[in-house]
């Protein structure tokens, strides 16, 4: 014989909330902290320019020198 649970409406329904309001949040911090990563990724780019081939190119991380990707000429990050 199945077993009835009987739950209030009242219960029902702040549990639809709370379930509700977390998952919002929960994909609002995930979404939130996972561009923060990807900015801190693109923003924290050197950026050279090649004298022998004029060349604009970048590279991650802070480096001072980096090759050319094309003529493989060493040249230093340029300073704004």
């Amino acid at each position: 014989m199945p077993v009835a649970i009987l739950i209030e409406f009242e219960t029902l329904t702040a549990l639809f909330l709370a379930v509700g309001i977390t998952t919002v949040f929960g994909l609002w911090f995930f979404y939130e902290r996972r561009e923060a990563i990807l900015s801190d990724s693109r923003r924290i780019r050197t950026t050279f320019l090649c004298i022998k081939c004029e060349l604009i190119y970048t590279r991650p991380r802070q480096r001072e020198t980096a090759p050319c990707p094309r003529c493989s000429f060493i040249n230093s990050r340029l300073k704004f």
